[in-house]
């Protein structure tokens, strides 16, 4: 099961929990973290977007913003039906 689609480009995948919404991609077996919106209705979003010559991983996510561990967990859970449930699409 491979998480690149034919045309060569991991698809970016969107998981919202809370105030937080994270865009992240599987990459062979790994998770990168491209983004982080915070909405919060007393103020415009704020969206945090991550440098794409440095792979930020689930782990780095957690260490650096802690406070959405209730977002980390989900992506950690999508990631592992994608993994292990061959009938999921992972393009």
């Amino acid at each position: 099961m491979s998480a690149v689609p034919a045309h060569g480009t991991p698809r970016t995948r969107y998981t919202s929990v809370g105030r937080g919404q994270a865009a992240w991609r599987m990459i062979g077996s790994s998770i990168e973290i491209l983004a982080l919106t915070v909405t919060n209705a007393a103020r415009p979003p704020e969206h945090v977007a991550f440098d794409d010559d440095s792979c930020h991983d689930l782990c780095w996510a957690r260490e650096r913003f802690g406070k959405f561990a209730d977002l980390w967990d989900a992506i950690r859970s999508e990631y592992w039906q994608l993994l292990f449930h061959s009938d999921a699409s992972v393009t």
